[in-house]
């Protein structure tokens, strides 16, 4: 996964990881302005490119996850308890949990 800084940045990288001999996935959130000619010719490098139709993806995930799951997502403990307890589980997040400086996936 890799962050571009923004939606109409996203297609810039496809050439690049491409070129790299990599398989690029691509999505990103509908853009403000739409994209130009440039960024949507570099986005023909993706071996998938699904830009969503919301504006944001805190948008697409209120409307597209089932009100029930959303629920149950709401009642589950503070993001605090479940950042020690996945330290104990993921080698980078618990080398990392003394600093405090590691946010990412495991």
């Amino acid at each position: 996964m890799f962050d571009a800084g923004s939606d109409a940045r996203v297609p810039a990288y496809a050439p690049v990881f491409a070129a790299l001999g990599k398989t690029v996935f691509g999505t990103h959130d509908t853009p403000n302005t739409p994209l130009t000619p440039d960024q949507l010719a570099q986005a023909q490098s993706f071996a998938i490119y699904r830009p969503i139709a919301y504006a944001g993806i805190e948008d697409l995930l209120v409307y597209e996850t089932d009100p029930a799951v959303q629920r149950q997502f709401l009642s589950r403990p503070p993001a605090a308890a479940t950042t020690r307890s996945t330290a104990g589980t993921c080698p980078r997040a618990r080398a990392m949990s003394r600093s405090g400086s590691w946010h990412g996936m495991c």
